[in-house]
Parts: C-alpha cells; structure tokens; sequence
C-alpha cells in the first residue's frame, strides 16, 4: 500500500496536507483560533450577576438554621470585615443561583464598592435587622458592587 496517500484516521478525519498541518503553523494557527474566541471574558465576568441578598450581619449557619451560607465581606476602605448570614440569595440571569454563585469562588473575603453612603450603610445595620441588597456580583475579582441598600425598620 501507499503510504504517501493520505489515509482516514479512526475518527474518520482525513489529515491534511500542506502548511496547515506543519506542526508549528498549526500551533500557531490553533492559538490564533483561542485568542480571537478567548479575548473577551463572558458578559457575567466583565458586568458581574446581578444578585439580591437577604440576611443578617454576624449570623451563621452553626447559630441561625434559617441561614443559607456566611460570606465574609470588607469595604475597600479598609474597613473590618464582617460576617453576614444569607437567608436569601436571588441571581438574575443565571441557571445556577443561590448561595452557590459566592460559595463556588476562591475568596474567603468579598470586596464591597458603591457609593460611600450605601457602603457604610450596609456596614453600620445592625446585627437584629434584616439587610436586603442588590448588587452587581463579579466572582472574577470577588467584588460585590452595591445598587441599594434596605434595612428592616428602617424608613430611609
């Protein structure tokens, strides 16, 4: 037999010939491929998910069973961190939500942004009131951008 012919692999492909299937060119051929269809990040890493948090601060699953997951949050300012027990987390335009958007991230410690009245706002609640946020939720850089801030009893 032949075997200058270009036979058909198991998987049924027929090797090509020419510069293409030189193994640098191809490389580099294949490279180009993933860095044109890899340069943008999806939507949700450069936008974040858009979540809503529901909760209270320095509660945990161990003292409250109505708790889904602590998260550990600290303002960019510098601030002390603190614990805030999630009762309810709602994502938007995500088939996977809950508690598991923050849970499946590296970070120990969520970075808070937004406006420096909103920011201090959410961390002054007390420890008794329920907290209701939403925010844009980057897992990426494991940032927690607020867009409003509720507290339970309170008429602001």
């Amino acid at each position: 037999m032949d075997s200058s012919r270009a036979r058909p692999r198991i998987d049924g492909a027929i090797p090509r010939s020419g510069p293409a299937s030189q193994p640098g060119r191809r490389r580099w051929s294949q490279l180009l491929v993933l860095v044109v269809l890899g340069v943008a990040p999806p939507a949700q890493a450069q936008f974040g998910v858009p979540v809503r948090l529901e909760g209270y601060w320095e509660r945990s699953r161990e003292t409250d069973p109505n708790v889904l997951g602590d998260l550990t949050f600290a303002s960019r300012r510098g601030t002390a961190t603190r614990i805030f027990g999630a009762t309810h987390v709602q994502t938007y335009f995500r088939a996977s939500g809950g508690i598991h958007v923050f849970t499946r991230t590296m970070r120990p410690v969520f970075t808070v942004t937004g406006a420096r009245d909103m920011v201090d706002r959410f961390f002054t609640a007390p420890r008794e009131r329920k907290v209701i946020v939403t925010a844009m939720y980057r897992a990426d850089i494991g940032s927690v951008a607020l867009t409003s801030v509720e507290i339970e009893g309170d008429d602001r």
